[in-house]
């Protein structure tokens, strides 16, 4: 049972998001047309980024948690890593959304954005000589310039769904990273760990989960109304 240790973390972390997607009141599986390319998408593009980080040692896999079964030099687990917690965090943005109306003014989350962009931006070229950390603030600072390009008025609402998301990410990060499932090359990320968990992992969460809602928000508008096709 020890080689399935991965599989049963990512199951247990689906339980509770699955067994309510079809609540009456939230309807989660409404969002599954627009949350599933977005999802497929996102993960197209940190599975590269795995590989190419798995390839070049930057981080490897413990052969003891895993079954062994690999796909593109990537354990089955790894890649199901990038549809499943993706689902989860979404169930808990939508879930959010529905339970609290409220938000933050337009102009203080401006400012968060800009002062985000560019704390990504000072970590990536303070240590172009750590591959983790490189990259990921690399492309949280670009992700975050297009975010702000762009003038979604989302935002307040990823921000809550993300700090509220770092809860179940301490438990099940802390799990990969304490026995350890994943481990970490360290001279390629800033060497800095909560718990067993390194700081560099708190931006990549950032990157995925902000990737996967952007493009889930961007199909839903694009989805033609019902007004609309009633008219054709």
């Amino acid at each position: 049972m020890v080689k399935y240790t991965y599989w049963l973390l990512l199951l247990g972390s689906l339980a509770f998001p699955f067994s309510y997607t079809f609540e009456k009141r939230i309807s989660f599986f409404k969002t599954w047309k627009y949350l599933f390319p977005a999802i497929g998408l996102t993960a197209i593009f940190f599975i590269i980024w795995d590989h190419y980080f798995t390839i070049n040692a930057v981080w490897s896999f413990n052969d003891k948690y895993i079954t062994g079964i690999k796909i593109y030099d990537l354990p089955i687990e790894e890649i199901m890593f990038f549809i499943i917690i993706p689902y989860c965090c979404v169930f808990i943005y939508e879930s959010l959304n529905f339970l609290i109306r409220s938000s933050i003014t337009t102009r203080s989350i401006n400012i968060f954005n800009y002062a985000l962009l560019l704390l990504f931006a000072y970590i990536a070229f303070t240590h172009v000589d750590k591959a983790y950390t490189f990259y990921t603030s690399f492309f949280a600072s670009i992700y975050m310039a297009i975010i702000i390009l762009a003038r979604i008025d989302y935002m307040p609402k990823f921000y809550r769904a993300y700090i509220v998301c770092q809860i179940p990410f301490f438990i099940v990060n802390g799990l990969l990273t304490s026995l350890p499932i994943v481990i970490y090359n360290d001279a390629e990320n800033l060497g800095i760990r909560i718990t067993s968990i390194p700081l560099d992992d708190m931006i990549y969460s950032f990157l995925m989960l902000l990737m996967t809602i952007s493009m889930m928000e961007f199909f839903r508008k694009k989805q033609p109304s019902l007004s609309s096709l009633r008219t054709k």
